[in-house]
Formats: C-alpha cells, structure tokens, sequence
C-alpha cells in the first residue's frame, strides 16, 4: 500500500504579522508525506488470526520556526511494525493483544520527540451469559524521547487499564466503566514551558445508559 497526504499552512502561518516571536510566512508549501506499508494477514484456524504490517514514511517540508518565523525547515523519516493477535479462545472469551514498533529520525539522525518508540495493547472480553459481559483493556506507552535542548527528565512510561461491565436486557443497555483502573500517574508530553507535561484523568467511574427504539 502506498499513501501520500499534505496539510496546508494555516491562515495564521501564512500571514501572522502582530507576533513579534512568530512571523508568519506567505511563501510557506504545504507539508508533505508518503508512506509505503505491507500488510499479511495469516489464519491458521477460525479462531485465530495473526496481523503483521511493516510501514517506512517520509514527511519534508514540515513547517517549523526558523529565528522569528516560519518555514518549511524540517524533515523527518522512520520505520516500524504492527503486530496483532485475536483469538476467540471460546464461544465466551475473545481476546486480542497488539504491539508497535516505531523509530522516526529527522535529518541529522535525532530521534523524534515525544513519539512513543513501544506500544502494547491488551482486550479482553468474556460473556458470562447473553445479558452480562465484562471487556478489559490495557495498553503500555513506552519510551518517548525529549527534545535535545530539554533538559527535564526522560517522560515516564506508563500503563492504564479500563474495567466496564454490561448488561442488556431488552433494548436497555446498562454500563459502568472504571477509567485507569490502577490510577496511574500518565502524562502526555508538552512543551518545557509546562513543567510536569500534560497530566491524564486519574482513576473515575462511569456510567451510561442506551435505549433502542
């Protein structure tokens, strides 16, 4: 498979002039990437299917500030894999694990900041009867990378697990979830203007309700 996309400067990049730290630039092109993957999918039963896709891409003329203002400066480039698993161990329980690989450099062969260079993915669902269900998921984020001028500490792995459980009677449809389950302390990364980065929600309860007509 092969795949190209762009995305336009902003009306702000293009002509912002009452910034005096960031000019805009009206000869900014947009920026551009390609991406090549290939994609197997085996079946060794009914039950089982292994999903494995191998990805390279390119992006140039990415827009980035140059001094006071903007311009198509950067480049950057990276590789990675995708693995999946689904097995329907029995007519009750489906379960699903999922892992990425990913290394993305720009020109000089800096890693990329703040792009998670491992994932893992874990769902379980089991059906104790056709009213009740239960489905868990977790996933780990690791290995993000700081910018090379900041000098704050390395972006702390994490790992967060959702709980829910259903019940369907009818047309109603009853859920409660338990977000983060393990109350994890997760962040997403900022800028070094925001000192301990973006925090996620902490350990919440969640409940919600359907009727079909």
């Amino acid at each position: 498979m092969y795949g190209s996309a762009y995305r336009a400067p902003s009306f702000g990049e293009l002509h912002s002039t009452n910034n005096p730290v960031l000019l805009g630039n009206e000869k900014l092109s947009p920026e551009r990437t390609d991406t090549v993957e290939v994609a197997f999918d085996y079946r060794p039963s009914v039950n089982l299917a292994i999903a494995l896709n191998i990805f390279q891409y390119r992006s140039t003329d990415i827009i980035a500030l140059v001094g006071n203002q903007l311009e198509n400066s950067l480049e950057q480039e990276g590789e990675g894999i995708e693995l999946e698993v689904r097995w329907q161990a029995s007519s009750d329980l489906h379960i699903k694990l999922g892992y990425a690989l990913q290394n993305s450099e720009d020109r000089d062969d800096n890693v990329i900041a703040d792009a998670p260079q491992h994932t893992l993915d874990a769902t379980i669902t089991y059906e104790f009867n056709h009213r009740f269900s239960l489905y868990t998921n977790s996933f780990w984020v690791l290995g993000r990378e700081r910018e090379s001028t900041d000098i704050r500490p390395d972006i702390e792995d994490y790992v967060w697990t959702n709980l829910s459980l259903s019940y369907k009677v009818n047309n109603l449809n009853l859920n409660l979830a338990v977000r983060n389950l393990f109350n994890a302390d997760a962040r997403e990364p900022s800028t070094d203007l925001i000192e301990n980065d973006f925090p996620l929600e902490s350990r919440s309860v969640w409940f919600s309700t359907a009727y079909t007509f």
